[in-house]
């Protein structure tokens, strides 16, 4: 085992003796080449999660300027660095496999002689996980400038030593990344089938051999005999959406006496309290329209979470929610079990991508959702169909948890194995 010594900095702890510290300033040049003109024969990057993609122009996801005349190169191996909103970003650095461009907002960064990029890809992994450069941002918004960047501290293994650190990684993250695609994979294929489980049963009932009738609701050809359709808004009391707290001068906190639910508070139809976000009292008083109750329905009407849908319980409240969630309350509560299955049924999905606007996010219409057709057997039926939809999807759902704790294992051994390869702990 080799000689180890103190960093000398808390996040980074011990490292093998021979290795150097640095600052970023030493590891890297940043420059900013504007393409111009030259846009319309230069490929368009985006920097995600997953990396530095590439993005193409003429059919884009998302929203992009009129025109990139200000969109800046970047060259195959630079780092691309997302130095702004370190506290919330989804991305923050990424190496690049292409030439192309990319936007203004970023960082450009050239590796110099002591730095070999795909090791620096890898120390920015490892800086992303907890936020590592959230402390040194000073301003409201955690931002960094260049300044800043250059002067922080960064690990300086030798050439040679990077080149294994990296290769060991390649090829130890392929292989987790591998058994990471094979689990989501399977989990993409039970919920398909709790959707189709769901429709079938709510639109064709659980009893074979019913009589069926033919059905003017477009996509779905017959019901039984016995059935009704009606809108949703025939069973409710109330259907809203909430308000975000600054259209009336008030703040967001991180803690407070009432919880402020968010479209990523919805996950596997279910309310998750994390992330968390309160608001205070007086605020709450203030979006009084929007204050939820026990046993609502909330139901993700815009952004790319759309669909989503989870009742809320007592612990959660009390609980207000914004513009993106809308919530159902439904006035006779022998129905709500079964008119929330019914808003996680194929229809509803085939319905969001007819009806849902498509502007810089999908939106849907609180009227389409007021409109949206419930099949509705009888109430002997409804309660079968009840139980066995409970029955079914918690199978299913147990499934689903259980092979997302099998990612969340291996995704957690890849943030160790990083962090001790880049950081000298593990001699590769």
């Amino acid at each position: 085992m080799r000689e180890m010594k103190d960093s000398g900095i808390s996040w980074i702890g011990l490292i093998p003796k021979g290795w150097n510290i640095y600052r970023n300033k030493n590891a890297f040049s940043c420059s900013k080449e504007l393409v111009g003109k030259k846009f319309k024969e230069t490929q368009l990057l985006s920097l995600t999660t997953k990396g530095i993609k590439l993005k193409d122009i003429n059919n884009p996801e998302g929203k992009l300027p009129e025109s990139f005349d200000t969109y800046q190169y970047v060259k195959k191996d630079e780092i691309v660095m997302c130095l702004f909103d370190l506290d919330c970003s989804a991305v923050f650095s990424g190496r690049s496999p292409y030439d192309g461009m990319i936007s203004p907002a970023y960082k450009v960064l050239t590796c110099t002689t002591k730095m070999v990029p795909a090791y620096a890809d890898y120390w920015f992994t490892y800086i992303s996980y907890d936020r590592k450069f959230n402390h040194y941002a000073k301003n409201i918004r955690y931002t960094l400038n260049y300044e800043e960047f250059a002067s922080l501290p960064m690990l300086f293994p030798s050439v040679e030593e990077q080149h294994r650190i990296a290769d060991y990684l390649d090829k130890k993250c392929a292989k987790i990344d591998a058994i990471i695609e094979k689990q989501q994979e399977i989990i993409e294929k039970l919920k398909e089938y709790k959707i189709s489980v769901i429709t079938e049963t709510v639109t064709k009932g659980i009893t074979t051999s019913a009589v069926l009738k033919k059905c003017e609701v477009p996509g779905v050809e017959t019901i039984p005999e016995s059935w009704e359709v009606k809108k949703l808004k025939h069973f409710t009391e109330v259907i809203s959406k909430g308000t975000t707290p600054s259209t009336v001068g008030r703040d967001i906190n991180d803690e407070g006496p009432v919880r402020f639910f968010k479209a990523e508070n919805i996950q596997n139809n279910r309310v998750c309290k994390k992330p968390e976000f309160f608001i205070d009292e007086e605020t709450n008083d203030f979006l009084n329209r929007s204050q939820l109750t026990d046993r609502d329905i909330l139901f993700v009407i815009a952004g790319a979470t759309i669909g989503k849908t989870a009742i809320i319980s007592d612990d959660c409240l009390p609980a207000n929610t914004n513009q993106a969630v809308s919530f159902i309350r439904i006035n006779d509560k022998r129905n709500r079990k079964y008119v929330w299955y019914s808003l996680q049924s194929l229809h509803m999905k085939t319905m969001l991508a007819v009806k849902a606007t498509q502007a810089a996010q999908p939106n849907l219409a609180m009227e389409d959702l007021g409109n949206y057709p419930i099949f509705l057997p009888t109430k002997a039926e409804m309660e079968r169909i009840i139980d066995y939809l409970d029955k079914k999807c918690d199978v299913i759902d147990e499934t689903i948890i259980s092979k997302s704790r099998i990612i969340e294992k291996f995704q957690e051994y890849k943030q160790s194995l990083i962090y001790e390869a880049v950081t000298g702990k593990r001699e590769v």
